[in-house]
């Protein structure tokens, strides 16, 4: 038995990123003629990496493209706030 090893977060599942379009009331090869691409182009980048239309995509349901496709796009950095900030040391005078 082979057993296989899945990702941390392997992002959306291509059937969970169609099924947000269709909910939000249009499909992949609408948003597709509004970018002026293919509908094959669409299909293409719910597997690999296609930033244009991964971002029409990302933009369309308004998830982040680092959470749909983490493989692909890695999360920005967080932002400082007062809260993470490291601990500044003062000198000794």
């Amino acid at each position: 038995m082979v057993l296989r090893t899945f990702p941390e977060n392997p992002g959306w599942d291509r059937e969970d990123i169609k099924h947000a379009v269709r909910k939000r009331g249009s499909t992949l090869s609408e948003i597709a003629r509004r970018i002026g691409l293919s509908p094959t182009s669409m299909s293409y980048a719910l597997e690999k990496r296609h930033p244009r239309a991964n971002q029409a995509i990302a933009d369309f349901i308004r998830v982040p493209l680092h959470e749909l496709w983490p493989a692909f796009y890695p999360a920005p950095p967080a932002k400082t706030t007062p809260e993470n900030a490291p601990l500044s040391r003062k000198k000794a005078s």
